[in-house]
């Protein structure tokens, strides 16, 4: 139970390394050069493009850390999910027409939400999440579809990331997961 929190505020405390002590974190941004940088496969997550950015992130990774932690989930699980969900946009900088880095664990966020919210149907029926969080996630476009909102190309670039690492959390939470077997003991 307080493993799981500890991976959260240990990704949170990796954040706000990077932000408090890296004055140029361009090298360690997601970009399409990533033959000349290939450690920033693992480090973008930690990159943070402003300190609202990074309050952002931080705010929500710990309120979906302490659902997780109140509805019994395991580390592994939300760790695969958070992981799953900010690696999945590693192929996306290539298949996009984008140029902009990608920076943050904002996808990896939507992946464990996505998690916490299936897991707790209860709370939300399943069959209003998806199309909630998908009109919530892609709002500023919308909004600027519609004429509304000053949105632009990079605006739906981070919708979509985000997007897709809320659809890869909820992949996740449908593979099955073994459950130990009961064996009696000995006596």
């Amino acid at each position: 139970m307080y493993k799981l929190l500890a991976f959260v505020l240990l990704v949170c405390a990796i954040n706000s390394s990077f932000f408090l002590f890296l004055s140029d974190i361009t090298p360690f941004m997601l970009t399409k050069n990533i033959i000349n940088l290939p450690w920033s496969l693992i480090t973008f997550q930690f990159c943070h493009l402003s300190q609202m950015h990074l309050v952002e992130n931080i705010i929500g990774f710990v309120l979906v850390g302490f659902i997780a932690t109140e509805l019994n989930l395991n580390l592994k699980e939300f760790s695969f999910a958070y992981f799953a969900a900010v690696f999945v946009v590693i192929p996306l900088i290539f298949l996009l027409p984008y140029n902009d880095p990608i920076a943050g664990n904002s996808s990896g966020i939507y992946g464990v939400l996505s998690l916490v919210l299936l897991k707790s149907r209860k709370l939300i029926p399943l069959k209003l999440i998806l199309p909630l969080f998908t009109l919530f996630m892609f709002s500023s476009s919308i909004l600027d579809f519609v004429g509304y909102d000053p949105c632009n190309e990079r605006c739906f670039q981070g919708e979509f990331y985000h997007f897709m690492g809320f659809v890869s959390g909820a992949v996740v939470s449908s593979i099955p997961t073994r459950k130990p077997k009961c064996m009696l003991r000995e006596l």
